[in-house]
């Protein structure tokens, strides 16, 4: 049953439906949580008098969510402004693990094979968390001479663990003081494992494009440095919302409308096309615009292609508009 069926299907019957937050983009045409696109979905919900529970921002994108009709809903859901663990992927991907009773080869084998640092013990499959098994507690035991080719002989039984409702910046701690942590449901099986490698992924996707963005900034505003009148520019920008007293004041769309200005373009001696690098900066507007909102979901990598593409290239005229001659 694909999502307009379901949406047809509540309203005939009234009985939610299980769907993702995927499949609510994917069937607006929406595909990414930007704020934009947030407001047409809220929009759209709205006017057909339904609601999903948890909302579809706070979870991860393929996590499992419920639409219903409001007349049946008991209560409202608000939006978490808290993020939370289950909006990381590796809080929903069950983790390779062994048993307690499975040998030490077999685990040394995962560990080697996938390139991981421990693994999860368990006595009942995904369920019945009993410990772990790492590099450190094999090389401790054999230490105290333990000989054994048996798991339940190597593991530390003191675990980290975290439910997926655990506000992210309170896991980062426990995370960061032990390396990694496993996310066990409400049902008591095992979700998912995180490690400082996952934390540290999630804060450079969520980072980078902040970063790349003050570079591009900078670099515009060495090319706009010592080139024209502050007078001139206050003129241009006469709309601001604060007070410009140094080029420093300008915003992105004051780069813009300073490059458009008749007069100003000549003034700057970069060698590029006017339009294409209009354009450019557009798209780059565009891009921080969202980035600002904070949306739950990382940007594309298009987009972040298009960021470290645009800052290469500022530096290169940078580089030749002040090269010595």
């Amino acid at each position: 049953m694909d999502f307009k069926q379901k949406i047809e299907q509540i309203k005939k019957d009234k009985k939610p439906q299980t769907i993702t937050p995927r499949e609510l983009l994917n069937g607006l045409n929406c595909y990414k949580r930007t704020s934009r696109n947030c407001a047409y979905i809220d929009n759209f919900l709205e006017e057909n008098q339904l609601e999903v529970s948890p909302n579809y921002t706070d979870v991860w994108i393929d996590s499992p969510i419920e639409i219903r009709h409001k007349e049946i809903a008991k209560t409202k859901i608000p939006k978490d402004p808290i993020k939370r663990v289950q909006i990381l992927e590796a809080a929903n991907k069950i983790p390779k693990y062994v048993n307690n009773d499975d040998s030490l080869r077999k685990a040394i084998t995962i560990m080697q094979m996938n390139k991981f640092s421990q693994l999860p013990v368990t006595n009942n499959r995904e369920r019945g968390i009993i410990g772990y098994i790492s590099w450190e507690t094999i090389c401790e035991a054999r230490f105290n001479g333990v000989q054994s080719d048996n798991v339940k002989d190597y593991i530390k039984k003191e675990i980290q663990v975290i439910e997926p409702d655990t506000p992210l910046l309170d896991a980062m701690k426990v995370i960061y003081e032990h390396d990694f942590a496993v996310v066990i449901g409400k049902d008591k099986s095992l979700q998912g494992i995180i490690t400082t490698a996952d934390i540290a992924s999630e804060f450079l996707l969520n980072t980078m494009p902040f970063l790349l963005l003050e570079e591009i900034e900078k670099s515009i505003r060495v090319l706009f440095n010592g080139e024209f009148l502050l007078e001139d520019i206050k003129k241009i920008c006469d709309n601001a919302e604060k007070e410009i007293n140094s080029i420093d004041d300008l915003s992105f769309g004051h780069y813009q409308r300073i490059i458009e200005t008749p007069g100003f373009w000549d003034k700057l001696k970069i060698y590029t096309d006017k339009k294409i690098l209009t354009e450019r900066l557009e798209a780059i507007r565009k891009i921080r615009n969202e980035i600002m909102h904070f949306t739950p979901d990382s940007i594309d990598e298009e987009a972040i292609g298009l960021l470290i593409d645009t800052s290469k290239y500022l530096a290169t005229l940078i580089k030749y508009k002040y090269q010595e001659v």
